[in-house]
C-alpha cells in the first residue's frame, strides 16, 4: 500500500487533501492491526509454552516419585 500511494496513486492523492488522509489513515489502521495480531500471537504462544512447561514439569515429578518408589521397594526386597 504505501509503494501505490507513492507510486502509482501520487497524482490522485495530491490532487485531494480529503483522499490523501483517508488513504494514509487506512494505511495506518492496518499497520496498527498487524502489529495487535503479532501481539496477539505472541502471547498465545507464550502461554502454550507455560502450560506445556507445566505439564513437563508435572510428568517430570511423578516419573520422580516412581523411581523413588521403585528405589525403596528394590532396597526392601535386598
Amino acid at each position: 500500500m504505501v509503494f501505490l500511494g507513492a507510486a502509482p496513486l501520487t497524482t490522485l492523492l495530491s490532487q485531494s487533501p480529503f483522499w490523501f488522509a483517508i488513504y494514509w489513515i487506512a494505511c495506518f489502521f492496518l499497520v496498527g492491526f498487524v502489529l495487535l495480531l503479532a501481539v496477539y500471537d505472541l502471547i498465545a504462544i507464550r502461554q502454550e509454552h507455560r502450560q506445556r512447561m507445566n505439564k513437563l514439569e508435572q510428568e517430570l515429578s511423578d516419573a520422580a516419585e516412581e523411581a523413588r518408589q521403585l528405589a525403596e521397594e528394590a532396597k526392601k526386597s535386598e
